[in-house]
Order: C-alpha cells, then sequence, then structure tokens
C-alpha cells in the first residue's frame, strides 16, 4: 500500500509519517510511506506510483493542496483524500476534490489512527502483513507475497511468491489467525495453508503451486477444498468483470 504525504512543512510532514509508520506496526500493515515538501513535488512523482491514500496539507507554498488535488483527480480518482489544514474554512474546497476526511492541524495521533482505520475498511486484501520470526529477525510479510505454509519437525516453512522459504518456530494456529479473515487463504491439510492466488491446479490429490511446489491435500477435504478453489476462482473473474 502507497501512502503520500504532502506539507511544505517539514517538521509536520515528518511528524505525519512518524504516526502513519506507528500505525503500520500496530496494525501489522504494510506502508509504503512518500513525503512531499509541496504539490509539484507530489505531481511530479505522482506518475511514476500510485497511492492509495494521501495526505494533503491545503496551504503550501506554490500550488495549494486544492489544487494539487484536482490536478491528482484528473489520473488518480481512487485515492483516499485527507486534507491538512489550520482552518476548517477551507473544507468547502476541499470536498470539492472529492476529499475522504481532513484532520485539523496540529495534527492528534488519535485523528489520524481514525482516518486511518476508515480507510483501511475500504482498501480490503491490501494492507494485510504477518510479522514471522525467524531467528533473531523479524520478517515482515505481507499476505500478497505470501504462497504457501507447511510444517515439519516443529518448524514452519513459509514460501513467498518469489520462491524464498523463510523457516521459522511460529505456532501454525497463530500463523492461520493471522490470515483468516483473507478470502485467498486456504488450508489444505494438517500443518499446510496456501494463498489460493498461487494455485496452477487442483488434481490428483494435490495442490500444485505456480513456483511447481506440491502440496498434498486431505483425503476427506478433497472435494470440498477443490470447490472452495473453483468458486474463489468464479468470484475473482466476475469481480473483475463487473470493474
Amino acid at each position: 500500500m502507497n501512502i503520500a504525504v504532502a506539507d511544505d512543512s517539514t517538521s509536520d510532514s515528518a511528524f505525519i509519517a512518524d504516526i502513519i509508520r506507528g500505525y503500520a506496526a500496530e496494525k501489522r500493515l504494510d506502508m509504503n510511506i512518500f513525503t512531499y515538501g509541496s504539490g509539484e513535488e507530489f505531481l511530479a512523482d505522482g506518475g511514476k506510483r500510485e497511492f492509495d491514500i494521501a495526505f494533503m496539507d491545503v496551504c503550501m507554498t506554490g500550488i495549494s493542496g486544492i489544487e494539487t488535488a484536482l490536478s491528482m483527480r484528473e489520473k488518480n480518482t481512487s485515492c483516499l483524500l485527507i486534507f491538512l489544514t489550520s482552518s476548517a474554512e477551507y473544507m468547502a474546497d476541499a470536498f470539492s476534490c472529492h476529499a475522504f476526511d481532513y484532520i485539523v492541524k496540529p495534527a492528534e495521533k488519535s485523528k489520524v489512527y481514525k482516518a486511518l482505520d476508515d480507510a483501511m475498511k475500504l482498501i480490503p486484501g491490501k494492507s494485510e502483513c504477518i510479522a514471522i520470526e525467524n531467528g533473531k529477525e523479524t520478517i515482515l510479510m505481507p499476505f500478497s507475497s505470501f504462497c504457501s505454509a507447511s510444517c515439519s519437525d516443529h518448524y514452519m516453512f513459509i514460501t513467498d511468491v518469489n520462491g524464498h522459504t523463510i523457516k521459522s518456530r511460529m505456532a501454525f494456529s497463530a500463523f492461520c489467525e493471522a490470515f483468516s479473515g483473507n478470502p485467498a487463504f486456504l488450508v489444505i491439510n494438517r500443518g499446510t495453508a496456501v494463498n489460493m492466488d498461487c494455485i496452477s491446479d487442483i488434481a490428483d490429490g494435490a495442490c500444485v503451486m505456480k513456483n511447481g511446489e506440491t502440496l498434498a491435500i486431505k483425503v476427506r477435504e478433497y472435494g470440498k477444498i477443490q470447490n472452495t478453489w473453483h468458486k474463489y476462482r468464479f468470484d475473482r473473474i466476475r469481480s473483475v468483470q463487473k470493474v
């Protein structure tokens, strides 16, 4: 998830960015934060990446936050825009840009957290992340990077979409709990789970993953798991067609 903070006050920009980082750490979310010192700088970089959320100061030197937002809206209509302002008098203009929310300066941590909580409800599946202990190192893995996980000899072996495997003492139950709300997460056997977006085929009693890995499916659950995958694929295709 990409989040922009555009503010000509370096201290204000750093303060908001720090709050967002704290929020991401607490919620175990994968958030990439980009800061900009002006509307011009934001727009110049905006063509290189698409933002999910943008915190925008209304009164900036050069082009204003309102003008910046209007220009952004010509290319990005889905970005959730949160204005930062020292006065509510600008709110009428702000909401003409289809603003999602606004926060009065000086920003309070609780207000930023509330805005982010509300935003997360509208961006399902993009931010989910899990902290995996790998020896003395903690690795933050977004669900979108997860391919499969299996248990052996009291260890979990978690493979990502690039084929890298992480060995962890993490309990399988804790891993499942972290991703249980994701529609693509599927337990296929005792101590084995997969990301259905990474399945190439289900045949001969096993999941064939896109990376070539073959994982056995619980015999008694084979038909149910196969139907779950087919339904998931159908629902994904239908949702894309609607868009």
